[in-house]
């Protein structure tokens, strides 16, 4: 597929594009170039993962952050921290995860397909008996004072001091993926630790909110790590990102609201909205460009592949993104 001769000749009817424009637009096309039917990729063989959780705060994980080597020793690091102060000094209970490439262990290993007995014997009554998830969400509505200490109960619950697998069942959530949820995602430039500065401001956000009208998040926010790219409207184009993940409970009240709350903020970040996740992204004002300056590159091959408006729909209206223009019969 990388040879033109080789492949003219095995695909004489076919057009090989080899061009760095096309490759950093289509790297993320949001669905807007075409119907994508077939993909090779280059994988490596199977590994394994050792994965430990253990229970912290923001202040230290904070400095760790910005001193930098929790990130550099470890080939993966997540945080999950609890949006409510339930420490003195307005610290906040954090649960850290890291996971490094192990070699394969003795023995058989001990499969953990969940994290937490709790939450996996949730999830799979909640694929039973979907009303079970109702009156968790009554709970969280009415109880919603309570919601901090439950954040806190629910990540002690997920402390592991060691467990090695294969890599994709160390990765796997197990049957959590029964509960219905949504979220909001951004990812904010790691430069001059601008992530750090976006968490304080989602903790403002949130007390905020506390305390001028009774919403409550309804699970801890996470921090991912990722390395920059070079694909046109990728969100983390240019730099290396922390994508921030604000996860909601169906049905809690103020969802929504809360979600295009941490949208808004958060721009003053640089923060950039996940495409795929919810998101109030328009096109009007030329904001898009704004975000991402390689956007007049990622169009100019959008217009190629779409000349005739066959991919345009709701979604490329409301970005702007569309060729569909308007014209009055009566002037």
């Amino acid at each position: 597929i990388t040879d033109p001769v080789k492949y003219a000749a095995a695909f004489p009817a076919n057009r090989l594009i080899q061009d760095d424009e096309w490759f950093n637009t289509a790297s993320v096309s949001i669905g807007c170039l075409g119907v994508v039917y077939s993909i090779i990729i280059d994988t490596v063989p199977k590994y394994w993962l050792k994965e430990e959780r253990y229970m912290s705060d923001w202040v230290t994980v904070k400095a760790q952050l910005q001193q930098g080597d929790i990130l550099r020793d470890n080939r993966h690091v997540e945080v999950l921290v609890n949006p409510y102060s339930t420490l003195p000094d307005n610290n906040h209970k954090c649960l850290v995860t890291i996971r490094n490439i192990s070699p394969p262990p003795v023995g058989i290993p001990k499969e953990k397909g969940h994290r937490n007995f709790f939450t996996e014997l949730l999830g799979d009554l909640i694929g039973i008996f979907p009303d079970i998830e109702n009156i968790m969400v009554y709970v969280f509505n009415t109880f919603y004072s309570r919601i901090p200490i439950f954040i806190d109960e629910a990540m002690k619950g997920l402390v592991d001091d060691g467990y090695t697998d294969i890599s994709y069942k160390v990765l796997n959530l197990g049957s959590a993926n029964n509960v219905r949820a949504f979220s909001s995602e951004i990812g904010f430039p790691m430069c001059d630790n601008t992530y750090i500065a976006a968490v304080e401001g989602i903790l403002d956000m949130v007390a905020r909110m506390r305390s001028l009208g009774q919403v409550y998040l309804s699970a801890p926010f996470s921090l991912r790590f990722v390395r920059k790219t070079d694909a046109y409207l990728a969100m983390m184009q240019g730099s290396d990102t922390c994508m921030i993940e604000m996860p909601m409970l169906s049905g809690t009240f103020g969802a929504y609201e809360t979600l295009r709350r941490y949208q808004d903020e958060m721009f003053r970040f640089s923060g950039r909205p996940h495409w795929g996740q919810v998101n109030n992204l328009s096109g009007a004002n030329g904001f898009i460009g704004t975000l991402y300056p390689k956007l007049d590159q990622w169009m100019a091959v959008y217009r190629q592949l779409n000349t005739r408006g066959t991919f345009d729909n709701a979604f490329t209206d409301r970005v702007g993104f569309s060729a569909f223009t308007f014209n009055r019969a009566c002037r």
